[in-house]
């Protein structure tokens, strides 16, 4: 995956569910994961 898709998938769950600017990153990178991998699947 690019650099760019993951910008955008980042910017894209922020602004879906509106990530705290304080929440851990691993913690967003792990739920950004999770929905890439479940986009995949389905």
């Amino acid at each position: 995956m690019s650099r760019s898709n993951i910008l955008f998938v980042s910017g894209s769950v922020k602004s879906r569910f509106s990530v705290p600017e304080g929440a851990p990153f691993t913690a967003v990178l792990k739920f950004a994961a999770e929905e890439v991998g479940a986009a995949f699947c389905y």
